[in-house]
Order: C-alpha cells, then structure tokens, then sequence
C-alpha cells in the first residue's frame, strides 16, 4: 500500500512543480488509475478522472465510469 501512496504523491509533485497544469494532465488519469485499481477507492478515483476530464482527458473508459449514474 505504502508504494501506491508513494506513487500518487510522486503524481501530484509532478503535476504541481510545472508551470502549465494543463500538460500534465495524464498524471490525474494515472493517479485515478491507483486508486481504482490498486486502492480499491472508485469515488477518490472519480474525484482525479474528473481533473483528467477538465484539462482534454478523453479516454472513454473513464469517461463512461464518471458519466454513469450512481447506484
């Protein structure tokens, strides 16, 4: 666990030390992906597929997953 923390940090520094948010977008799917996937957390990962979405993120497996209704 302490691996994928790690890596969702090293994500977010990327993400903040540039100068153009909008480029580096892919983080946000990417750290979206761990907590789907590996964290077992869907609303946290909605949460960075929305960032991922706002910034051009077109991926339609995402897309389908924070579109969809809630149950």
């Amino acid at each position: 666990m302490l691996q994928f923390n790690d890596a969702i940090e090293a994500f977010k520094k990327s993400v903040k030390t540039r100068d153009n948010e909008k480029q580096f977008f892919i983080a946000y799917k990417d750290i979206g992906d761990i907590y789907y996937y590996d964290l077992k957390n869907p609303e946290k990962a909605k949460d960075f597929y929305k960032k991922y979405m706002k910034f051009g993120g077109k991926d339609e497996t995402v897309v389908s997953f924070v579109n969809a209704p809630r149950k």
